[in-house]
Protein backbone atom coordinates (compact mmCIF):
# COMPACT_ATOMS: atom_id res chain seq x y z
CA UNK A 1 0.00 0.00 0.00
CA UNK A 2 1.69 3.47 -0.84
CA UNK A 3 2.04 5.84 2.00
CA UNK A 4 1.80 9.23 -0.26
CA UNK A 5 -1.07 9.02 -2.69
CA UNK A 6 0.00 10.41 -6.17
CA UNK A 7 -1.82 14.58 -6.44
CA UNK A 8 -4.90 14.14 -8.57
CA UNK A 9 -5.93 17.37 -11.00
CA UNK A 10 -8.11 20.01 -9.49
CA UNK A 11 -11.07 18.10 -11.40
CA UNK A 12 -14.17 18.06 -9.23
CA UNK A 13 -16.83 15.81 -11.11
CA UNK A 14 -20.57 17.07 -10.82
CA UNK A 15 -22.26 15.81 -7.40
CA UNK A 16 -22.86 12.30 -7.40
CA UNK A 17 -20.31 11.02 -10.18
CA UNK A 18 -17.57 9.18 -10.47
CA UNK A 19 -14.54 10.50 -11.60
CA UNK A 20 -13.03 9.32 -14.72
CA UNK A 21 -12.57 5.28 -14.65
CA UNK A 22 -8.85 5.85 -15.28
CA UNK A 23 -8.44 6.98 -11.87
CA UNK A 24 -9.90 3.90 -9.98
CA UNK A 25 -7.17 2.28 -12.33
CA UNK A 26 -3.83 3.72 -11.09
CA UNK A 27 -1.30 1.72 -8.89
CA UNK A 28 -1.05 3.74 -6.04
CA UNK A 29 -4.71 5.31 -6.20
CA UNK A 30 -6.12 5.07 -2.24
CA UNK A 31 -10.19 5.24 -2.59
CA UNK A 32 -12.23 5.43 0.77
CA UNK A 33 -15.32 3.64 0.36
CA UNK A 34 -18.63 3.18 2.42
CA UNK A 35 -21.56 0.88 1.52
CA UNK A 36 -24.80 0.84 3.12
CA UNK A 37 -26.87 -2.30 3.66
CA UNK A 38 -29.73 -1.97 1.77
CA UNK A 39 -32.84 0.24 2.94
CA UNK A 40 -30.19 0.95 6.34
CA UNK A 41 -31.56 -2.80 7.58
CA UNK A 42 -28.61 -3.95 10.53
CA UNK A 43 -26.97 -7.39 9.99
CA UNK A 44 -24.49 -6.98 13.20
CA UNK A 45 -26.51 -9.35 14.92
CA UNK A 46 -25.79 -12.15 11.96
CA UNK A 47 -22.38 -13.01 13.62
CA UNK A 48 -21.87 -15.48 10.66
CA UNK A 49 -23.14 -12.94 7.69
CA UNK A 50 -20.87 -10.43 9.71
CA UNK A 51 -18.08 -13.47 9.60
CA UNK A 52 -18.94 -14.11 5.93
CA UNK A 53 -18.71 -10.62 4.69
CA UNK A 54 -15.28 -9.85 6.46
CA UNK A 55 -14.07 -12.95 4.48
CA UNK A 56 -14.93 -12.12 1.14
CA UNK A 57 -13.52 -8.98 1.55
CA UNK A 58 -9.93 -10.60 2.63
CA UNK A 59 -10.42 -13.45 -0.25
CA UNK A 60 -11.07 -11.48 -2.83
CA UNK A 61 -9.01 -8.67 -2.98
CA UNK A 62 -6.33 -10.48 -4.11
CA UNK A 63 -8.49 -12.58 -6.70
CA UNK A 64 -8.87 -9.09 -8.39
CA UNK A 65 -5.49 -7.60 -8.38
CA UNK A 66 -6.32 -4.87 -5.59
CA UNK A 67 -5.39 -3.97 -1.63
CA UNK A 68 -7.34 -3.12 1.20
CA UNK A 69 -5.94 -1.44 3.81
CA UNK A 70 -8.19 -0.78 7.19
CA UNK A 71 -11.92 -1.57 7.26
CA UNK A 72 -15.16 -2.00 9.47
CA UNK A 73 -17.81 -3.31 9.34
CA UNK A 74 -20.36 -1.72 11.32
CA UNK A 75 -24.04 -2.65 12.27
CA UNK A 76 -26.04 -1.47 8.71
CA UNK A 77 -22.43 -0.13 6.92
CA UNK A 78 -19.10 -1.24 5.71
CA UNK A 79 -15.88 1.44 5.25
CA UNK A 80 -12.85 0.40 4.03
CA UNK A 81 -9.75 1.79 1.60
CA UNK A 82 -8.78 -0.14 -1.42
CA UNK A 83 -7.18 0.23 -4.56
CA UNK A 84 -5.15 -1.69 -7.90
CA UNK A 85 -2.17 -3.45 -6.98
CA UNK A 86 -1.19 -2.88 -10.93
CA UNK A 87 -1.62 -0.52 -12.81
CA UNK A 88 -4.83 -0.92 -15.05
CA UNK A 89 -6.54 -2.87 -12.36
CA UNK A 90 -9.94 -1.50 -11.58
CA UNK A 91 -10.81 -1.13 -7.85
CA UNK A 92 -14.29 -0.26 -9.20
CA UNK A 93 -14.75 -4.06 -10.52
CA UNK A 94 -13.35 -5.50 -7.49
CA UNK A 95 -16.33 -3.61 -5.98
CA UNK A 96 -19.35 -4.47 -8.33
CA UNK A 97 -18.30 -7.97 -7.61
CA UNK A 98 -17.39 -8.24 -3.93
CA UNK A 99 -21.11 -6.49 -3.62
CA UNK A 100 -22.79 -9.07 -5.73
CA UNK A 101 -20.92 -12.14 -4.52
CA UNK A 102 -21.20 -10.72 -0.93
CA UNK A 103 -24.98 -10.78 -1.21
CA UNK A 104 -25.26 -14.25 -2.78
CA UNK A 105 -23.18 -15.09 0.07
CA UNK A 106 -25.45 -13.26 2.69
CA UNK A 107 -28.80 -15.69 1.55
CA UNK A 108 -26.71 -18.92 2.82
CA UNK A 109 -27.10 -16.83 6.48
CA UNK A 110 -30.19 -15.94 6.29
CA UNK A 111 -30.65 -12.83 4.76
CA UNK A 112 -33.10 -11.88 2.18
CA UNK A 113 -32.77 -9.60 -0.50
CA UNK A 114 -30.21 -7.36 -1.71
CA UNK A 115 -26.99 -6.79 1.08
CA UNK A 116 -26.16 -3.16 0.34
CA UNK A 117 -27.73 -0.37 -1.10
CA UNK A 118 -27.26 0.12 -5.54
CA UNK A 119 -24.34 2.60 -5.23
CA UNK A 120 -21.86 3.06 -2.51
CA UNK A 121 -20.39 6.17 -1.92
CA UNK A 122 -16.29 6.90 -2.51
CA UNK A 123 -13.83 9.25 -1.78
CA UNK A 124 -10.21 9.22 -3.44
CA UNK A 125 -8.02 10.15 -1.09
CA UNK A 126 -5.45 12.64 -2.11
CA UNK A 127 -1.65 13.47 -1.28
CA UNK A 128 -3.04 16.66 1.62
CA UNK A 129 -4.84 13.83 3.42
CA UNK A 130 -2.58 11.38 5.77
CA UNK A 131 -3.50 7.63 5.40
CA UNK A 132 -3.33 6.93 9.44
CA UNK A 133 -5.85 9.58 9.92
CA UNK A 134 -8.53 7.97 7.10
CA UNK A 135 -7.19 4.42 9.01
CA UNK A 136 -8.29 5.91 12.45
CA UNK A 137 -11.33 7.30 11.53
CA UNK A 138 -11.99 4.11 9.91
CA UNK A 139 -11.16 1.88 13.00
CA UNK A 140 -12.39 3.97 15.57
CA UNK A 141 -16.20 3.58 13.95
CA UNK A 142 -17.32 1.41 16.50
CA UNK A 143 -16.55 3.16 19.47
CA UNK A 144 -18.03 6.23 17.76
CA UNK A 145 -20.86 4.74 17.67
CA UNK A 146 -21.10 3.81 21.46
CA UNK A 147 -20.90 -0.56 20.05
CA UNK A 148 -17.12 -1.18 22.05
CA UNK A 149 -15.02 1.08 24.73
CA UNK A 150 -11.73 0.12 22.62
CA UNK A 151 -11.81 -0.49 18.64
CA UNK A 152 -9.26 -3.53 19.34
CA UNK A 153 -12.60 -5.27 21.26
CA UNK A 154 -14.63 -4.99 17.92
CA UNK A 155 -14.75 -7.98 15.78
CA UNK A 156 -15.10 -6.92 12.18
CA UNK A 157 -12.46 -3.98 11.93
CA UNK A 158 -8.72 -4.50 11.11
CA UNK A 159 -6.03 -4.17 8.52
CA UNK A 160 -5.27 -6.49 5.72
CA UNK A 161 -2.64 -4.89 3.69
CA UNK A 162 -0.01 -2.42 5.09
Amino acid sequence: MPKVIRKLDHYAPPRNQRLPAEVYEQAGTAVLFTLRAYAGKPFHENRGLCDCVVGLLTEMRREYGCWVGAYCLMPDHLHFVAGPSDEGVSVLTFVARFTGKSTNASWRHGWSGKLWQKRGHDHVIRIAERMDEVYDYILANPVRAGLVEDAADWAWAGVLDQ
